[in-house]
């Protein structure tokens, strides 16, 4: 081969050898992408599970303490509704309802049978959805008060 023609152009290694290098340096970038579409993804499933859970909160706030109290508990301790899988989506949302006492120090605790009525109902709801077969959940709370919301 003439030495001056090999000057002119790259040999066949020397390109392989460059490939390689620029491929090693690309591989972090790609798994951040991947990384952050994951992230992305998770984050979006925990609003909505929020949102969800918010949203069934604020239609039991709604109807107020004595509907609720009359309506969903009937003077039971506790009482629970299971919506299963909410349609069109993936998503199943379990609310559950019960009566609680005050404490001698101000906090709440469940309530006995011998302590209701109450003045206060705590309402729990839990959103799960699955995952790649994992299950995950988000639970929003609240507690209301004969005389309104409980923060």
């Amino acid at each position: 081969m003439n030495p001056e023609h090999r000057r002119n152009g790259f040999s066949l290694i020397e390109l392989l050898i460059a490939l390689s290098i620029l491929a090693l340096g690309l591989l972090p970038i790609v798994l951040a992408l991947n990384r952050l579409e994951m992230n992305t993804f998770h984050i979006g499933t925990v609003a909505c599970s929020s949102h969800l859970a918010a949203e069934k909160l604020e239609e039991l706030r709604s109807y107020g303490f004595s509907k609720i109290e009359a309506d969903s508990l009937a003077y039971n301790l506790s009482a629970s509704f299971d919506e299963g899988k909410l349609p069109g989506s993936i998503y199943s949302r379990k609310t559950f309802i019960r009566y609680q006492k005050q404490n001698a120090n101000g906090s709440l605790s469940d309530a006995a049978l011998a302590d209701i009525p109450t003045d206060f109902i705590k309402i729990e709801t839990v959103v799960c959805w699955t995952v790649e077969k994992n299950t995950r959940s988000e639970t929003v709370v609240c507690v209301i008060t004969r005389h309104g919301l409980k923060r």
